[in-house]
């Protein structure tokens, strides 16, 4: 909203963003909204200075949307009326009079407001919005889910500084080694998804948290354990994704029982989740702030052996060994 200097990893979201949509099928003209979505009318805004004219109309939509809710969600108690008087005062400075006169006349209906702030009225808001929207055409051939999960995991790896690549590595390596060990073809395909989204949950700890660069306290370590508990949370809420949650939710759990966060023991961890256990540890060992070290793989296979029967399913271990030399 303020034309305040703001952090370059926070400045370059714009950019981020429109790289993740521009690879979602049936999303083809999303990137240059997204990217220009915190442009000013008058050229204070980033990360192009663009101005007026420049800026493509759904860019400046999504711009006086995006200042509409920060002011709700900063003064939850404020009425329609002062939040439009806070709006008008923005017009030719963050977007035009014409946008501002559209926003205007859609919140003339008072009801569309009140629906907007209920939780429990939004849903239905939202289901009437997309119907009222014509469908777009995706072809037969396009694997939606497995390129939506793809978005998924660089959403969640774009969320703190160290874990670039990280969901999509560790879905790599798990992919490999359920092939190595002749699991079945669907079964192998569920291990590479849960591989994608294993630490979406991820997004529900504070930045602070993940970004910390020292040790972290005993009560910042009990948050950020929840992160499986936030996962398993998360993948339930979506239908198609249900069979993904006893692998994605279980990735810390241990062999021998004294993981997190249901202390799973033995076989009873599924054994997607005995998978991405040994992924996941691998390429924390040999990924310094989100770039893989490839000297230090000797180092993971060496842990890999210490733990196995402790940390991890001796048998995973075993077939995973092999592809790790092989990087």
């Amino acid at each position: 909203m303020s034309e305040q200097v703001l952090h370059p990893i926070i400045r370059s979201h714009t950019i981020i963003g429109a790289q993740i949509v521009s690879n979602l099928p049936g999303f083809e003209k999303a990137p240059s909204l997204i990217l220009d979505h915190h442009e000013y009318w008058n050229g204070h805004g980033y990360p192009r200075a663009r101005k007026g004219k420049e800026i493509v109309a759904g860019a400046q939509l999504i711009r006086a949307a995006d200042t509409f809710d920060t002011i709700l969600q900063t003064n939850p108690d404020k009425t329609l009326s002062e939040i439009m008087k806070n709006m008008k005062e923005l017009v030719n400075k963050e977007f035009n009079k014409s946008v501002f006169s559209s926003l205007k006349k859609i919140m003339s209906d008072n009801n569309f407001f009140h629906d907007l702030v209920d939780a429990q009225k939004l849903p239905g808001l939202l289901f009437r919005l997309r119907d009222e929207i014509p469908a777009n055409g995706i072809d037969d051939r396009t694997d939606i889910l497995g390129t939506s999960l793809d978005i998924f995991g660089q959403i969640i790896d774009s969320k703190h500084a160290y874990t670039a690549g990280h969901s999509k590595r560790v879905s790599q390596y798990s992919l490999l080694i359920a092939i190595s060990m002749n699991l079945p073809h669907d079964e192998v395909t569920k291990i590479k998804w849960a591989g994608l989204v294993h630490d979406i949950g991820k997004v529900a700890i504070p930045p602070a948290i993940l970004d910390k660069a020292s040790e972290l306290s005993e009560d910042e370590y009990t948050l950020l354990r929840k992160h499986t508990v936030y996962t398993e949370e998360i993948l339930e809420t979506v239908s198609c994704m249900k069979e993904l949650v006893p692998m994605a939710a279980a990735h810390h759990e241990r062999f021998d029982g004294n993981g997190y966060h249901r202390k799973l023991k033995g076989e009873d961890i599924p054994l997607g989740a005995r998978i991405l256990a040994v992924a996941d540890s691998f390429d924390s060992i040999t990924s310094l702030r989100g770039y893989r070290d490839t000297g230090l793989i000797p180092l993971a296979i060496d842990e890999m052996k210490n733990v196995s029967r402790k940390q991890f399913d001796p048998d995973v271990v075993e077939a995973a060994i092999p592809i790790f030399q092989s990087l």
